[in-house]
């Protein structure tokens, strides 16, 4: 399992409308609350990846993609671009909030994961891919706990997961997987090593703590780049 590498940044972003499944409406539209994250500063050339939008001026992704960086863009879905900082950082988890001031998108809701209640294929991924905010179809193959790595090769950590049938590529690392309903149900870390339609995603339920942390404007836990 590893992280997925950096991949070209986008232009700019334009959402690419689909249905949403589920009983009702989410309370927002979740291609709204995707942005786009190019991070600099610890590498030649910037790490991308994506992040969800899930508190007031607050953005959850991937630690992997911003620890240690100098300078984290972001890019909205209106075609903004803003400057985020860490809020609150993992690196067992693999997870970071960051704090985008002047950001204005509405929060996606997060919930836990339903074994028995989800349609198991009826979930999306969130991306951006050739400047374009879009939506595919995935499916949830099971509820796992991941005995893998910290950011840094280092350590055993356990990791609250998802496994989803997808092909995952450079710079979708911090997708959103999304229920029938619209919420927010993870977020992909690491496209798997064994098979290629298969990934990882962190539960919400693990990161909820650090949107939390974030949100209490707690300093956040010191981190260095992670490759």
């Amino acid at each position: 399992m590893t992280p997925t590498a950096a991949r070209a940044a986008p232009v700019a972003l334009t959402l690419v409308l689909a249905a949403c499944g589920g009983d009702g409406p989410a309370a927002v539209d979740p291609l709204a609350a995707v942005v786009a994250i190019a991070a600099s500063g610890c590498r030649p050339v910037p790490t991308h990846a994506v992040g969800t939008v899930v508190g007031d001026e607050l953005v959850v992704t991937v630690a992997h993609a911003v620890a240690g960086e100098s300078e984290i863009a972001v890019r909205t879905a209106d075609g903004r671009e803003l400057r985020g900082v860490v809020a609150a950082i993992d690196v067992g988890l693999d997870a970071a909030v960051l704090r985008v001031d002047g950001l204005d998108a509405d929060a996606l809701a997060s919930r836990s994961y339903d074994e028995d209640g989800d349609d198991d294929d009826d979930v999306s991924l969130l991306g951006v891919h050739d400047g374009e905010v879009d939506r595919r179809l995935i499916a949830i193959r099971r509820r796992v706990t991941i005995r893998t790595s910290d950011i840094y090769r280092q350590g055993e950590h356990l990791r609250p997961g998802l496994e989803v049938e997808a092909r995952v590529q450079a710079g979708d690392s911090g997708g959103g997987v999304v229920g029938a309903d619209g919420r927010l149900l993870g977020i992909v870390w690491a496209a798997s090593r064994r098979a290629d339609d298969r990934a990882w995603a962190l539960t919400a339920d693990a990161f909820a703590p650090l949107v939390a942390a974030a949100a209490s404007d707690r300093p956040p836990r010191e981190a260095t780049c992670s490759r």
